[in-house]
């Protein structure tokens, strides 16, 4: 059995797809349709929801309108798991791919919609919540969340602020919203502090369309946000790893509502089964649409490989760039599908496969 256990191709493909691609390559290549096994993977971003669907515990259920990152009501997808167990994806709430590239600016956008989501799954009678972060359009602190919790950020003449990136240097006083009464996980692939040169703002803010003064300002209201909950607090999880995910998600999650940062790669990998079905395979494929140094901290090819060495099952990596000698890595072997500069389509990822397969020898 070969297992193909990608993640996205970020902007291109999604993870099914890239997996469908790899078998169609690989069954041109001779090796029948039967012997191999398609994961798609996520690791809290884009897709969360899709790769963990399969198995037949979980079901889709809906939300009937969720605030979107741009304030406008769309209806937001979640899994049930059957034991009051909920899985959320915060790209599906207030993700950046709901927004139009001319409307895309941090410092406008907003995370409301998905405290919607917890107050409705916990009015429901869910007892905890597994939220994917990453791919979010954000990078408000979670004040969004907080503030559809019942959380109210005040100005310094005691009027709400706008919940949005932008005006959190605008805050002087927290008032705390009543206890939201769920175990909450956030599964991350990101473990970037709030604020700081690699916090949510430098590191993650222009990708989401803010210029340089867009990235200073931000920066400057998490920073203001931190030290306001910092004081309320026993605690400061502003510099805890995974804090800066989804422009600052991780660390609401952490400092108001009492949750837990988890790996998204490990959760996602423990979710669909992976040890199981990594012990029926004789060798595996993993890649994304980028692998670089960041890769080696925890993204999902690389707990791949590492469930591959523990099970002895050699690990090759095929992914639309690679910055990184797969070797030295400790990957049996790799190659990029495009070539430098350019996106990988379906057809590269199938030749690219097919030729990998062939320099393995199997």
């Amino acid at each position: 059995m070969i297992l193909l256990a990608f993640d996205k191709f970020k902007g291109t493909l999604d993870a099914p797809t890239v997996c469908s691609a790899a078998a169609r390559g690989l069954q041109k290549a001779g090796v029948p349709s039967g012997s191999l096994d398609l994961c798609p993977l996520s690791d809290g971003g884009d897709g969360f929801l899709d790769c963990l669907e399969s198995p037949p515990l979980r079901t889709r259920a809906w939300h009937p309108g969720a605030t979107g990152p741009d304030f406008v009501p769309r209806r937001v997808p979640f899994l049930c798991d059957g034991e009051g167990g909920a899985i959320v994806e915060s790209a599906k709430v207030c993700g950046l791919s709901l927004l139009a590239p001319d409307r895309r600016d941090p410092l406008r956008t907003t995370s409301y919609g998905l405290g919607e989501v917890l107050r409705f799954l916990r009015d429901e009678g869910f007892r905890r919540a597994i939220v994917g972060l990453g791919g979010t359009a954000t990078c408000d602190g979670g004040v969004g969340m907080l503030a559809a919790l019942g959380w109210r950020f005040l100005d310094a003449e005691g009027r709400p602020v706008h919940p949005t990136g932008g005006c959190l240097r605008e805050i002087r006083s927290v008032e705390p919203g009543p206890p939201l009464g769920m175990e909450l996980i956030a599964a991350t692939d990101v473990w970037n502090p709030l604020y700081g040169p690699n916090g949510a703002a430098h590191v993650f803010a222009p990708q989401k369309g803010a210029d340089p003064e867009g990235v200073r300002l931000l920066d400057r209201g998490l920073r203001n946000l931190a030290r306001l909950l910092a004081e309320r607090a026993p605690h400061d999880h502003s510099g805890t790893p995974g804090a800066g995910a989804a422009g600052g998600l991780g660390y609401a999650i952490l400092q108001a509502l009492g949750g837990r940062v988890e790996s998204g790669a490990l959760l996602a990998l423990r979710a669909v089964g992976f040890r199981e079905r990594l012990a029926l395979a004789s060798l595996c494929f993993t890649g994304e649409g980028r692998t670089d140094r960041q890769t080696l901290q925890g993204k999902l090819p690389f707990e791949v490989l590492q469930a591959c060495r523990a099970a002895g099952v050699p690990c090759l990596l095929l992914s639309g760039a690679l910055e990184i000698d797969p070797v030295e890595a400790g990957f049996a072997d790799g190659r990029a599908a495009a070539a430098p500069g350019s996106l990988a389509t379906e057809e590269d990822i199938a030749q690219a496969a097919a030729d990998l397969l062939g320099r393995s020898g199997r």
